[in-house]
């Protein structure tokens, strides 16, 4: 196991992480690096679309010749897209959730 002060160190000397994950619940792996100000390229998969901000780029997910033409973008000079930072909190989520279920309550009404 790494420690949380070599992880960061790692993280931060890195030209950028891909998470090329399939689906994700929160994205965790991905939010970490953007507020680390790593850049980070990532699946369109799960939430990752939704969490990811900074300088990012997307490829398709479960699409490898989309991840390789992203990452050859990268190599030869591709800017990152830059995004407004995201915020996280308890409050934000409720208040997403109970939007959710009340159009889901009126749908079914």
């Amino acid at each position: 196991l790494l420690s949380c002060i070599k992880l960061y160190s790692l993280v931060k000397a890195a030209d950028y992480i891909v998470v090329p994950s399939i689906t994700e619940g929160f994205g965790l792996t991905c939010v970490e690096s953007c507020t680390m100000g790593c850049r980070v390229i990532h699946s369109s998969g799960g939430s990752l679309p939704e969490v990811a901000f900074g300088k990012t780029l997307q490829f398709e997910n479960r699409n490898i010749f989309s991840l390789s033409s992203v990452l050859l973008d990268v190599i030869n000079g591709c800017q990152f897209i830059q995004s407004d930072v995201k915020e996280f909190t308890v409050k934000t989520h409720i208040d997403k959730l109970e939007q959710q279920y009340k159009s889901l309550l009126t749908l079914s009404l």
